[in-house]
């Protein structure tokens, strides 16, 4: 007989900054959180009909998809065999959905299709969004864009299964700012370098404990054991504050952190300054090796369609409101970001594809 603590799957992490890593789940973390992630998704949708243009074979498309709606009996929708921005949009029209999931990339191009096409949204009650840093700017445009009552951030890992979730009762300010609040059952703490805990407000380490845990990293007990400790506390990498009520906001990735002359920086803050300027549809921003400052700055940007924002007309916007250790020293502007198979951004190609125009001059 299966027993709930014994491998289910075995998915690969995203691999957004490094090479993906083959974590082992069990039938408890898989079927637990995806039927708490659906209850609250759809606590207040009599008739639950969600459209998923993610892949099925990770996480988020396993969660979401296959295992939340069969528990929670959710009709699931699957638009087309890879993302299609416009089947997507019609599938929603056509099947009356009124639920979807995305990646902010993800929402991006389903923003510029409606734009570009016309496209009418009448339906949709619930758009959620998860799988990587998605500024409020951003977050706000989606939900007013698509027309939805609300917006519902996820916050988890491959190797966590589903951590935060926003509840149907959250303000759109809570639903924008933060990745919600802790799902049913789980444990969660902040801690600093020191292995402290930190005041509510400050920010430090998430770390999180309970039954949506990997098993193990396929093969390898040494990656496991760096990642959960003796006690079942597992450390995310994420950097984070806990505000009051137990929502939590996330600063950035710790293996993402900018170090330049000495100075911390987190790539998801000056994404989201970046993200607020007009002319910007997405911006993506990561550290560069140099031997004089440690790492420099680069940011990849995506205009709005019609735009003639140039590198000069950033470098001014930069220099009115940023201290100069923080303005990008590389700035590139690309149509699309390259995308891995779960939506999300491969920076590391993006970092690659500088260092060799940087080796080339």
């Amino acid at each position: 007989m299966i027993q709930p603590d014994e491998g289910c799957t075995i998915q690969y992490s995203s691999g957004t900054t490094g090479f993906p890593k083959a974590v082992l789940q069990t039938h408890r973390a898989l079927v637990n959180s995806a039927y708490f992630f659906q209850k609250w998704l759809h606590a207040d949708i009599p008739d639950p009909k969600m459209v998923l243009p993610t892949q099925l074979c990770h996480a988020s498309g396993t969660l979401a998809g296959i295992i939340g709606t069969l528990v929670n009996g959710v009709t699931l929708i699957l638009p087309a065999p890879q993302f299609d921005a416009l089947k997507t949009l019609e599938a929603i029209n056509q099947e009356r959905a009124n639920s979807t999931f995305g990646t902010p990339s993800l929402y991006v191009d389903l923003m510029e299709v409606i734009k570009r096409e016309n496209v009418k949204l009448d339906s949709l009650v619930v758009a959620v969004y998860g799988g990587a840093p998605c500024t409020e700017q951003m977050a706000l445009k989606i939900k007013n864009t698509l027309g939805v009552k609300r917006l519902q951030p996820v916050f988890g890992m491959t190797e966590t299964a589903v951590n935060f979730v926003g509840h149907p009762e959250d303000s759109v300010e809570k639903m924008t700012s933060t990745v919600g609040r802790l799902n049913y059952h789980l444990e969660a703490k902040v801690i600093d370098k020191y292995d402290k805990l930190v005041p509510m407000g400050q920010p430090g380490q998430l770390c999180i404990r309970g039954y949506s845990l990997l098993k193990e990293y396929w093969g390898d007990e040494e990656k496991t054991r760096m990642f959960k400790d003796a006690d079942g506390w597992a450390r995310t990498g994420d950097v984070c504050t806990m505000e009051d009520g137990g929502y939590v906001k996330i600063i950035g990735r710790i293996k993402e952190a900018i170090i330049r002359i000495g100075d911390k920086i987190y790539p998801a803050e000056l994404e989201e300054f970046f993200q607020a300027h007009p002319d910007i549809a997405e911006a993506q921003v990561f550290g560069v090796p140099d031997s004089k400052v440690g790492e420099e700055i680069c940011v990849y940007i995506k205009t709005r369609e019609g735009s003639k924002l140039n590198e000069q007309d950033i470098r001014n916007f930069c220099n009115d409101k940023l201290p100069a250790y923080r303005i990008p020293r590389y700035i590139r502007f690309l149509d699309e970001f390259p995308l891995g198979s779960m939506g999300k951004v491969l920076k590391s190609q993006l970092l690659a594809d500088l260092m060799k125009q940087i080796n080339t001059n």
